[in-house]
């Protein structure tokens, strides 16, 4: 949505303005910007595997602690063993 909404401001603008404006640069920079920050949201917020991929390499004490971020009950984690 910010890479669709950025080019907002240039709708308005004749091909001398556009080129004399610096506002083109808002709507290239955009997508890096939004780019460079999923990146760091990976790299370091969602750090935890996925639960199936867990289970198929047996790391059940790992997998147990995401069931048990996911679900209250305690037979959950049961099934595993």
């Amino acid at each position: 949505m910010v890479c669709l909404f950025s080019g907002l401001p240039l709708l308005g603008l004749t091909t001398q303005e556009a080129v004399d404006n610096w506002t083109w640069m808002i709507t290239y920079g955009a997508p890096i910007a939004t780019s460079a920050i999923s990146t760091c949201l990976f790299l370091v917020y969602y750090t935890s595997e996925p639960l199936e991929f867990l289970l198929s390499k047996d790391n059940k004490e790992e997998a147990c602690r995401h069931i048990k971020q996911v679900y209250a009950d305690q037979s959950a984690t049961e099934e595993i063993y």
